[in-house]
């Protein structure tokens, strides 16, 4: 009974989300970039709580996320977390308004989310230098967003699919 209280436990779940989050951003991330398109698991994962658990988790999983993010660069610290804390309240709280049932508005959604981060995080650390903006956006921003979408919408996919086949064997 003590164990599988423990297995339960959102904390549990929550630290064992950031410790794979860690490892897979310091050691896979670079496996996996398509021509500068890097997949933003942790964006992913932001959206993934907003829409599926809410404004609480959302807030604080991108308020710790985006702070140990900003600790690899501690000349912008706070504006990651700033960034991402905007983002899972400004989803969790207006997920009413959004339609997500189907697989095209979860990957818009994603690809708006993975666009707004690098948008913000980037008008700042470049002070507002637009010619360097609109060509980080084009060159790595948009194929991001992409691919970020990409696998967000695969994951969903699976997961409907393989709840829909654990319903059906009930």
């Amino acid at each position: 009974m003590l164990f599988e209280n423990i297995f339960y436990s959102r904390i549990i779940n929550f630290l064992i989300l950031f410790f794979f989050l860690l490892f897979f951003q310091s050691l896979i991330s670079d496996w996996i970039t398509i021509k500068g398109a890097r997949l933003d698991l942790g964006i992913f994962i932001l959206v993934y709580l907003a829409l599926n658990y809410g404004a609480t988790e959302a807030v604080i999983f991108g308020f710790i996320w985006g702070l140990l993010l900003d600790v690899f660069n501690p000349s912008l610290l706070g504006l990651g977390t700033l960034t991402k804390v905007i983002l899972g309240f400004a989803l969790a709280n207006f997920k009413s308004q959004l339609y997500f049932e189907t697989s095209l508005p979860r990957a818009l959604i994603i690809f708006g989310a993975v666009v707004f981060n690098e948008l913000i995080y980037n008008l700042v650390a470049l002070n507002a230098n637009f010619t360097s903006l609109a060509n980080i956006f084009f060159r790595f921003t948009l194929p991001s967003a992409l691919y970020t979408s990409l696998v967000g919408t695969l994951f969903w996919l699976w997961r409907d699919r393989t709840h829909t086949l654990k319903a059906g064997v009930k």
